[in-house]
């Protein structure tokens, strides 16, 4: 997952200079925007993917254990239940 993420996000800074370079090139750029959208994406972007690293975290052993025992359960509901 973060070779997928650091490759993607290596993708669109290669790109977005790419496009920034035709468009000086071009003459269509002739001064900064008033109100930059770039800052608060880069940093909404870097935001989202600290979050989904701390959200994503690997389980502790125990935890991991308690899942796949508590999967494994016979309902107690349905085992005893007649009513099919």
């Amino acid at each position: 997952m973060l070779a997928t993420w650091g490759s993607a996000i290596v993708a669109f800074v290669v790109c977005f200079s790419i496009y920034v370079r035709q468009l000086v090139q071009e003459h269509l750029i002739h001064s900064r925007p008033s109100e930059p959208v770039l800052p608060v994406t880069a940093v909404c972007m870097i935001a989202l993917f600290c979050g989904i690293l701390y959200i994503g975290r690997p389980l502790s052993q125990e935890a991991r254990l308690r899942s796949q025992c508590q999967r494994f359960k016979p309902d107690p509901l349905r085992a005893g239940s007649s009513l099919q």
